[in-house]
């Protein structure tokens, strides 16, 4: 890996690439569980909520067998790449920080959890409520600690979230699975942006 002087980068700056870098490889996923989930929720808008029948699981296997083929193809590129520089190398005390950084939005998610299954705001659709306060937390870490611009998409599902549970839980199938999908191809994009830019970055500080 290209030194952080070559790059005219701070270490704070060269750790937030690496961190870009390193969920890169999970785009091809958020791509398409993003759009699985938005076809789902205009699926469920159309057929009626809890009417799906057959289409939904077969939706999750084509998915499934999706995610071995993009899996299988990412593991033999890494083959027939390089051997990699082994990931980011930090300090002690570097290391601990961005544990530290992921806990601030994880908290508030599972408060948000506790709250809304104790009052009984997630009736029957508890996993469907922990798989959007999960994605939104994975939103917030990854804005905190790789791309600022998906800490918007992050506050905002946790704000559907809440909302949703606590007002218009009959509207959540829809709703939810929409922002679930909506907030992987967000990610995904952005991602994409960060690593072209990354990219253009490499060709600009040749080694």
């Amino acid at each position: 890996m290209a030194s952080t002087e070559s790059k005219g980068m701070t270490p704070h700056e060269a750790q937030r690439r690496e961190y870009m870098l390193q969920l890169t490889p999970f785009r091809p996923f958020l791509w398409l569980w993003g759009t699985v989930w938005m076809v789902e929720a205009v699926l469920e808008y159309k057929l009626y909520i809890h009417m799906l029948g057959w289409v939904q699981p077969v939706l999750y296997v084509v998915t499934a067998l999706l995610m071995i083929v993009l899996a299988s193809v990412q593991r033999g590129e890494k083959k027939n790449g390089a051997a990699g520089s082994g990931g980011l190398q930090l300090p002690g005390a570097a290391r601990i920080r961005p544990w530290l950084t992921a806990a601030v939005p994880v908290i508030p998610v599972i408060v948000l959890l506790i709250l809304l299954y104790r009052f009984g705001a997630t009736e029957g659709h508890f996993l469907l409520f922990a798989q959007a306060a999960v994605i939104s937390a994975f939103l917030l870490i990854a804005g905190l600690l790789a791309a600022r611009e998906l800490l918007l998409p992050g506050v905002l599902l946790f704000a559907i979230t809440l909302l949703m549970g606590i007002q218009y839980l009959g509207y959540s199938p829809i709703v939810l699975t929409w922002f679930k999908g909506l907030s992987l191809i967000t990610a995904a994009f952005v991602l994409g942006r960060r690593q072209a830019f990354a990219a253009k970055e490499e060709e600009g500080n040749p080694l």
